[in-house]
């Protein structure tokens, strides 16, 4: 059977109407703004995601290697087909020895709904035969590849891995058929498997911060009224 409420936690409650009014209502707004800011903006995009920072790094390379691209990309850089199925930034590394490539990470990020669709494109490369080979087991979705043109009078082999990882997509190539899959192997483990933009963290921070202060208030409001009682 529930309690009348008491006279002196009811007069308190009159008294501070107003300050709980506005507090529930920012709380409604920012719920509003972070939902608002999920539904208009590509989680992947917002605030600007750095991808340098989930990018093969020197550290993870072998001793010698060394970057000699390191830049974001841009739609020129991207396929029709990839456009057409969202693509939002990309970002590309490339690592030599002794100017012999070492390997290749090219990153983009799409629609969480069409990454799938990426990974089923055919690999084509100007001048290169693409020979598609066994799935590597790498812990994520991937395809592997072995590329082979004549260059000089003589063959020229390289391999690619290209996987996907939440909403990210990544090609390596590299011509240490070993080396490829052990970096390919580290490049997903540096990816994220989800993005939550910082406006959002920052929302639900204040959200909480908020409901923390309502139930210290209303803890104080009891206590308060049992005294008086």
């Amino acid at each position: 059977m529930s309690q009348p409420v008491e006279p002196g936690l009811l007069t308190m409650m009159k008294e501070n109407r107003i300050p709980l009014i506005l507090g529930s209502a920012v709380c409604a707004i920012i719920l509003v703004m972070a939902a608002i800011s999920m539904a208009a903006f590509p989680m992947s995009i917002q605030a600007g995601r750095s991808l340098d920072k989930v990018a093969l790094d020197e550290s993870d390379l072998p001793l010698g290697s060394y970057i000699v691209i390191s830049s974001p990309r841009s739609p020129s850089d991207i396929s029709a087909e990839s456009l057409e199925l969202g693509w939002k930034q990309g970002y590309r590394i490339v690592f030599l020895e002794d100017s012999r490539l070492v390997v290749q990470q090219d990153i983009s990020i799409y629609p969480k709904e069409n990454i799938t669709k990426v990974l089923g494109f055919p690999i084509r490369l100007a001048e290169w035969q693409v020979e598609e080979l066994p799935p590597p087991n790498i812990g994520f979705e991937a395809r592997m590849y072995t590329l082979t043109k004549i260059e000089n009078g003589a063959v020229a082999k390289a391999y690619a891995i290209e996987f996907i990882k939440g909403d990210t997509y990544s090609a390596l190539f590299s011509e240490d058929k070993t080396l490829l899959l052990s970096l390919a192997e580290t490049a997903g483990e540096k990816i994220p498997p989800f993005y939550i933009s910082p406006f959002v963290i920052l929302a639900l921070a204040f959200i909480l911060m908020y409901l923390l202060g309502l139930m210290t208030y209303s803890v104080y409001v009891n206590i308060h009224g049992k005294i008086k009682k």
